[in-house]
């Protein structure tokens, strides 16, 4: 059995009702501790995720630490209100604050998206657990998802945020499948070069997909453009760290200490997030 220990990262004024409880402990965690939370995600909450070469495949525990940083992506959950589930899911997720470790993106490697999306796309599956509901239980907004349909030109359609297709701002985005593999999992979709490309790129990133967020700042782009080109040499990309960062620039989120081999499990003693 393995333990992924947690210690709260540092940050000034939290944000109430998130990680206070979590802030004034000293000592670390075990990963099955659930952190108790009331959700907050709303359509101005902003996630992040500190991104990083591994010095190795196979890096582990304090040689992982070791990688080259690629920089930050940052997004505004823009689709909160559209599809709330899958946005708390995925803040929460990030922050650890019903999970901790356990099933935080904290040391979770990036894939390359399908053949013909590589250059726009990569994808992080997560550790198969959500934090909304029980860990086990997929993520469903199907309530939602009849309000938020935007069809695709050649069939189909995307779902969430509405995206103009000349428009920059909405050029680099983050995604959840709501049809497909990965349906109601942790899996995320980080597409980029939506702005200007040809109706039928686009339809090939966004088919089936739910936009939840939108890049928030120009350090985006460039970590996207990073992580691109990390996986393209057929490097191990990973999240180093990830939380919620607030407008005063203080972030919620813990510090996931140890990382596991890659093909290791998780431990099988967590209890669901119920």
């Amino acid at each position: 059995m393995i333990w992924l220990l947690c210690a709260p990262a540092s940050f000034a004024q939290p944000k109430p009702g998130l990680l206070s409880s979590l802030a004034a402990t000293e000592a670390p965690r075990p990963a099955s501790t659930i952190i108790p939370a009331r959700d907050s995600t709303s359509a101005s909450s902003r996630i992040y995720f500190d991104v990083l070469t591994l010095s190795s495949p196979r890096a582990r525990g304090s040689a992982a630490f070791k990688g080259s940083p690629l920089g930050r992506l940052v997004f505004r959950l823009s689709g909160a209100a559209l599809l709330p589930q899958h946005s708390a899911n995925v803040r929460m997720l990030c922050t650890g604050e019903r999970t901790g470790c356990a099933y935080s993106y904290s040391w979770c490697r990036f894939e390359p998206g399908a053949p013909k999306t590589r250059g726009h796309h990569a994808v992080l599956r997560g550790k198969g657990r959500n934090a909304v509901g029980r860990s086990d239980s997929l993520i469903s907004d199907d309530k939602s998802l009849s309000r938020c349909e935007r069809p695709l030109v050649g069939g189909g359609a995307y779902y969430g945020v509405e995206l103009d297709s000349d428009d920059a701002a909405t050029d680099t985005v983050l995604a959840v499948p709501v049809r497909g593999a990965g349906k109601g999992t942790s899996r995320l979709s980080f597409l980029t070069g939506l702005a200007g490309a040809p109706e039928a790129t686009r339809r090939r990133l966004l088919l089936d997909q739910a936009v939840i967020g939108v890049a928030d700042g120009g350090e985006t782009a460039e970590a996207m453009h990073a992580l691109l080109a990390g996986l393209r040499e057929r490097k191990a990309v990973a999240v180093s760290s990830c939380g919620e960062l607030f407008e005063n620039g203080s972030t919620s989120a813990i510090r996931c200490m140890f990382v596991p081999a890659p093909e290791e499990d998780l431990p099988d003693d967590v209890p669901p997030a119920s």
